[in-house]
């Protein structure tokens, strides 16, 4: 996009210039209305894009409404499109210096911008979500890091993301004794793509006793038995 199509769309976020579509979007019993523009979204979003011109009732209403997002995830992603930036200030001011949340946010705006295909959104915000687990790695207790696992795989459907590579990385190598837990076994159970980032992780890092996922047992938990994937 260039600078003065970047500054233009800008000066619409929000405003009913030129607006085609209401948004209105709902959680926690309080709704939130937005002024939008289809050739903006669209332009940023395959989301709105097939809702637009597929066989959706939006391609034909001017009003849309969507229901369980967080609304400061929401919005933020729907002021990204518009900017095209990622404001590190806003996030800052949402997480109110509470630690979890410094991670919490961009998690959940990833997972806005995976749900609604806002594909230059992804990288940011992973990008973020990566250099707070660095910074933040020897500050978290455990169970504020399960509850972070917990919030990513929730949302994450994508096995071996570089987020869900931190992740494992920061729990199998800082906290490596929670792989002997019942909450970790039970976060195993849970998030089928969680098995599988442990899985590889464990694989690329020789932590199988040498013997690969053919069939072992993790020497990092010592509990963990891998299904046989590729044996010679």
């Amino acid at each position: 996009m260039s600078q003065d199509l970047k500054a233009s769309a800008r000066t619409l976020y929000n405003k009913q210039t030129l607006s085609d579509v209401k948004i209105k979007q709902t959680n926690y019993g309080k709704t939130l209305e937005y002024y939008a523009h289809k050739a903006v979204l669209c332009g940023q979003s395959e989301y709105f894009m097939q809702a637009f011109t597929g066989s959706f009732k939006e391609a034909s209403e001017n009003e849309m409404e969507f229901h369980e997002d967080d609304p400061d995830h929401f919005e933020f992603a729907l002021k990204f499109i518009y900017t095209l930036e990622y404001d590190k200030d806003e996030i800052k001011r949402l997480t109110n210096n509470d630690p979890d949340k410094q991670l919490l946010i961009p998690i959940g705006i990833h997972a806005v911008a995976d749900k609604y295909s806002i594909t230059k959104l992804i990288a940011p915000a992973s990008d973020h979500i990566k250099s707070q687990l660095e910074s933040l790695r020897h500050n978290y207790d455990q169970s504020s890091l399960f509850a972070i696992i917990s919030a990513y795989y929730e949302t994450c459907a994508d096995a071996d993301s570089q987020v869900g590579q931190a992740l494992v990385d920061i729990l199998l190598t800082r906290y490596s004794d929670t792989a002997k837990g019942e909450t970790f076994h039970a976060l195993l159970k849970d998030f089928p793509t969680f098995s599988t980032d442990v899985a590889l992780f464990s694989s690329r890092n020789d932590l199988l006793g040498g013997v690969g996922i053919c069939a072992g047992t993790c020497s990092a938990c010592k509990e963990l038995n891998y299904f046989k994937v590729d044996c010679y």
